[in-house]
């Protein structure tokens, strides 16, 4: 991940007690931090205009290996689209939008959380809808993660 998150992103996590989780020989997000239940992950790619930011919990999800996801979109929790923000006005003022909103989106967390994760799971009205039902699986548990620590 570009050298902006560790200035702008991770000071704000740390400061909301969460902690970097660094896997291997599971697909995830390229950043994974972890509070309790609440996981925030972010995934970039500059040269393909890729920004995922997700806030919520994390779930199975079937794959030719194993996989997780967070099941929740940051831009539920705030006033912007972090993915269109990128495009338009580039990741390190999409990151500090993040920083700027973290708080807020921690307190929408705590209230909404339940009705995120349902649209979630039924906004998903494409033709692929079936398969991504099928792939979910269950909310990780803790102990289930500690065999793809790195």
């Amino acid at each position: 991940m570009n050298n902006d998150f560790g200035k702008i992103i991770e000071p704000i996590l740390i400061k909301h007690g969460f902690t970097q989780i660094k896997m291997e020989s599971c697909i995830h997000e390229e950043e994974l931090w972890k509070n309790g239940r609440l996981w925030f992950g972010m995934s970039c790619d500059l040269r393909d205009q890729y920004l995922e930011v997700n806030l919520g919990h994390l779930y199975w999800f079937r794959d030719f290996m194993p996989r997780v996801i967070i099941l929740g979109k940051y831009s539920s929790y705030v006033s912007f689209d972090p993915c269109k923000m990128f495009k338009s006005e580039g990741l390190a003022n999409t990151l500090k939008a993040i920083n700027l909103s973290f708080e807020k989106s921690l307190e929408k967390y705590k209230l909404y959380y339940s009705e995120i994760l349902k649209s979630e799971i039924e906004s998903k009205k494409s033709k692929y809808t079936k398969e991504f039902l099928l792939a979910l699986g269950e909310e990780v548990k803790d102990q289930e993660l500690e065999i793809y620590y790195a």
